[in-house]
């Protein structure tokens, strides 16, 4: 593939997840490394997933042809996400992560979304 998969839209880098001309982990790395390219810049991340690449190999091993096959996501810090705080913005909530999925977190990985943070 002669463009960056991370550069394509996020239909053709599904597509491009469910052809196999690159892998979900390699789509997940492609996607981090812009995110701390310009998160200096941003300032938009409270906390960046520890799990990136393992939570890639589990699509590429068995959820290749899902809907959201290796399409990162970032999830707001109002919503649970294990292994993350949920801060709300705030310093007053807890910094210590949380041990389960909300809901909606879950659904997004069961169809092959990577939480990236």
């Amino acid at each position: 593939m002669s463009t960056r998969a991370s550069d394509l839209s996020l239909g053709e880098q599904v597509g491009a997840v469910r052809t196999g001309s690159v892998t979900a982990e390699d789509l997940a790395t492609q996607v981090r490394r812009a995110i701390e390219l310009r998160e200096p810049e941003l300032g938009a991340w409270v906390c960046l997933s520890s799990t990136t690449a393992e939570q890639a190999r589990a699509v590429d091993r068995g959820l290749g042809s899902a809907p959201l096959a290796g399409l990162s996501v970032g999830v707001k810090d109002l919503i649970d996400v294990a292994g993350m705080p949920t801060r709300a913005g705030s310093t007053v909530t807890s910094p210590n992560a949380v041990g389960t999925d909300a809901a909606c977190v879950s659904r997004l990985r069961s169809l092959g979304a990577i939480v990236q943070g």
